[in-house]
Parts: C-alpha cells; sequence; structure tokens
C-alpha cells in the first residue's frame, strides 16, 4: 500500500493522503449511472459513512474533479452534476425531467490549431452535450 495517496478502485494511485471517505465516495461515484449532485452523493454514502459532513462530500467532489477522477457537469437545474465515468463519452440532457445520460459515440477530434491560433486560447478539452426529451418525455410540451 502506498502511503499518504489515494488509491482509485484498480489499485492505481491518484494523489493525496488516503482517506476512507475519499476511497468511498469514489466509489459511490463510480457505481452511480445517475450523474448525482452533490447532495444526491451526501445522501447515498451516509450508510457506509454515517459521520460524513456535506461540506465533505463538496470538498471531496471538488478535489476528485481536479485530479481529473471525476467529471463535472453543469445541469440545466443549475447544479453541478457529478460522473465516475471520465472515458471519452457524452452527455445527453432531458430538458422535460432535467435527467443526464452518458452517450456513447465516437467524438470527432477537432482541429483546434486555427482557432488557438486566431484567439490565442489554449483548448484543454472538448464535450459533446445533447439536450431535447428523452423517451419517456416524448414529445410532451415544455410547460
Amino acid at each position: 500500500m502506498i502511503p499518504n495517496k489515494l488509491l482509485a478502485l484498480g489499485g492505481e494511485e491518484i494523489g493525496a493522503r488516503q482517506t476512507t471517505q475519499r476511497s468511498l465516495i469514489l466509489e459511490y461515484l463510480r457505481a452511480q449511472k445517475t450523474h448525482p449532485t452533490a447532495k444526491q452523493v451526501y445522501v447515498g454514502v451516509q450508510e457506509r459513512l454515517p459521520g460524513v459532513s456535506l461540506s465533505t462530500v463538496y470538498r471531496t467532489l471538488g478535489w476528485l474533479r481536479d485530479e481529473g477522477e471525476a467529471l463535472e457537469l453543469n445541469g440545466i437545474d443549475g447544479l453541478a452534476h457529478y460522473d465516475g465515468d471520465i472515458s471519452d463519452h457524452g452527455h445527453f440532457t432531458c430538458v422535460r425531467c432535467q435527467k443526464i445520460w452518458d452517450v456513447e459515440l465516437d467524438l470527432p477530434q477537432l482541429d483546434h490549431r486555427d482557432f488557438e491560433g486566431k484567439t490565442g486560447f489554449k483548448v484543454r478539452e472538448q464535450r459533446l452535450d445533447l439536450y431535447g426529451n428523452c423517451d419517456s418525455c416524448g414529445n410532451k410540451e415544455d410547460e
């Protein structure tokens, strides 16, 4: 075991000191396909971490995001949602029920050189975000 380092579920080192709280929050997040908010993660880990505080969950999710171990998605509900699947994939958000799903498509790798040359910006990543109505909401009109 590597002291003072957090180990991901597969045993790989992901930095910072290992804590039970971080490990269990990461384990919970990786098991979810619902893209939970911080409060939903907090509720979800209560059984295994009864003493964890909401602020610890927020800090841990921020740390996981900063370390590249989780994605932070901007939900149309105005809340941050978290994804423990850091593989290259997109997301579909239903504009009616506001649920988020993973989209498994081959994402095109765009050539950003022209854009970067014209603007001086440096592209770090690209994402595919799709919005519409899910099959449950269908063609219902938004109220």
